[in-house]
């Protein structure tokens, strides 16, 4: 892949037909893959609660099939807009390194670090 991204959007809906009514329910699910700098995904998914959509010509019913599917799929966009949009001062805040960086090679020397630690809690 060129652009080091990647995802996926699957919705998927049940339309149950009953005497009087037409019942919709529906999942969405998302995933999203980053990996130019780093490896970031993201995965969500909304279940979407029973609505009914009263009878009426095929015409009509598909129309309102169709309308409170692109509700759906409208508010779940406008979340991960909104979260997006607000990751730079939320999360990225939260995930700051607590300690500075002082670029000095860090020793992996076991001896070395109980040596250390040795002397500091001997100067105490």
């Amino acid at each position: 892949l060129r652009n080091f991204w990647s995802g996926s959007w699957i919705s998927s809906w049940t339309v149950k037909v009953g005497a009087a009514s037409m019942d919709i329910e529906g999942e969405i699910k998302v995933r999203a893959h980053y990996f130019e700098d780093g490896n970031v995904q993201l995965q969500t998914k909304k279940a979407c609660a029973n609505t009914s959509i009263p009878k009426g010509s095929a015409g009509d019913v598909a129309s309102a099939v169709q309308s409170h599917i692109a509700t759906e799929e409208k508010v779940v966009q406008e979340g991960l807009e909104e979260m997006y949009t607000g990751m730079t001062e939320e999360t990225f805040k939260a995930m700051r390194r607590v300690m500075p960086v002082h670029r000095n090679k860090v020793s992996w020397n076991i001896n070395e670090a109980r040596l250390n630690a040795n002397l500091t809690s001997a100067g105490k």
